[in-house]
């Protein structure tokens, strides 16, 4: 058959529902993200801070669970969500990549520093 003959057809089979849609590329991309290592046991390790902070409110706003436990309970006041925030800020930030460049001036200034104390 010529391709010229050859017509579209649309898709036949169910559709995805209408409030999921919007998941599929974040489907895709975590797919990706899974299959770098070091990446995956990063995005783990990095989870357990939140997690640790969600529990520690949650246990501060149940006193009556903390006495069945057999515990103090405890209030929160904004120390807590001031370094809450702060090591959530510091666990974010990272280097940025240098390109070849950036590098071959960085080490011709140390370079020059070097000869300058000598």
């Amino acid at each position: 058959m010529a391709v010229y003959k050859l017509t579209y057809k649309g898709h036949e089979g169910e559709s995805t529902p209408t409030w999921s849609r919007f998941l599929i590329p974040a489907r895709y991309n975590y797919a990706k993200l899974t299959s770098i290592r070091f990446l995956m046991l990063f995005v783990t390790v990095s989870m357990f801070y939140p997690i640790y902070g969600a529990i520690y409110v949650y246990l501060s706003a149940n006193p009556s669970f903390l006495a069945t436990m057999g515990f103090m309970p405890f209030e929160i006041d904004g120390s807590f969500f001031y370094t809450f925030c702060q090591v959530g800020t510091l666990t974010c930030i990272r280097k940025r990549p240098r390109s070849a460049g950036q590098r071959k001036a960085r080490q011709d200034r140390s370079r020059r520093a070097s000869y300058a104390t000598n």
